[in-house]
């Protein structure tokens, strides 16, 4: 059968590794917007206005009323551990790293011995996609 094969234990890790990567993109993005409401100094950690918002489970801003209002502590230690040392950032940026290289470990999986007719580069119809991606020579001899 011609086409693309793949290994279908190596598509289920990426397909959730891309999941989880994409939420936590979204939750990092709102996650930061949300800290802007939060008045940090050396003695106390409070929300800016009430009612307070929250960290968890999906970041929320807190009210309209302009008073101080406590912050938990599941969201004091997301606060302070995650977003306030930018490591949240940091696990974003690894889980997508992550998911590239798995993409990469799928790629080398894929049957290049396939030849299409239509195919204007040795190693068929997935060469094909992508040079029709503009991706230059020299990034297809790599994914070799």
């Amino acid at each position: 059968m011609a086409g693309l094969k793949f290994h279908k234990k190596s598509a289920i890790p990426l397909t959730v590794l891309g999941l989880v990567s994409i939420y936590l993109t979204l939750y990092t993005v709102a996650a930061y917007n949300v800290a802007n409401y939060v008045y940090d100094t050396e003695v106390i950690t409070v929300w800016r206005s009430g009612p307070s918002g929250s960290f968890f489970p999906w970041p929320r801003e807190p009210g309209m009323l302009q008073i101080l209002s406590g912050v938990n502590e599941v969201d004091l230690f997301i606060y302070i551990c995650l977003i306030k040392s930018w490591i949240l950032v940091l696990v974003t940026v690894l889980f997508w790293v992550n998911t590239f290289l798995c993409i990469v470990n799928l790629v080398r999986y894929v049957d290049f011995h396939v030849v299409s007719a239509t195919a204007g580069i040795n190693g068929g119809l997935f060469f094909t996609l992508l040079s029709s991606l503009y991706i230059t020579k020299p990034l297809l001899w790599v994914l070799k």
